[in-house]
């Protein structure tokens, strides 16, 4: 083989190689994120992989979940908040009068969101 065509095949190895790299993080594939970033025009909405059907993508919020938080299947962003060794899930627009132990210790379900003063309601219901 002459060293042309070795270096060809390297080449097109290489090109394969990084190919194949490009795509894997395009599609996110080895992410540990259950949400997604969706572009909306001049702006991006961020969308939990269990998104409610019928909840639009528009009413996502525009901003990622931080370290402490987690999008709800209704696009609600919730923070983990440890007091007393118990972990509460509270709405980041929660009512500031409102104590923290009064926010559920579990996450919310399907349909259903977390008022800001702590109480579970049906999604529709808010």
């Amino acid at each position: 083989m002459t060293q042309r065509r070795q270096f060809k095949r390297i080449l097109y190895v290489v090109a394969a190689v990084f190919a194949a790299i490009v795509l894997v993080d395009a599609l996110d594939l080895f992410s540990n994120k259950n949400w997604s970033e969706i572009p909306h025009g001049n702006h991006s909405h961020y969308s939990p992989h269990n998104r409610d059907e019928n909840v639009s993508v528009s009413d996502c919020p525009q901003r990622p979940p931080g370290e402490n938080e987690m999008l709800s299947s209704q696009c609600q962003l919730i923070q983990f908040v440890d007091v007393d060794g118990a972990t509460h899930y509270v709405p980041v627009d929660r009512n500031q009068n409102v104590p923290i132990d009064r926010f559920p210790t579990s996450p919310p379900g399907p349909g259903v969101i977390i008022t800001a003063t702590g109480e579970l309601a049906a999604a529709g219901d808010h």
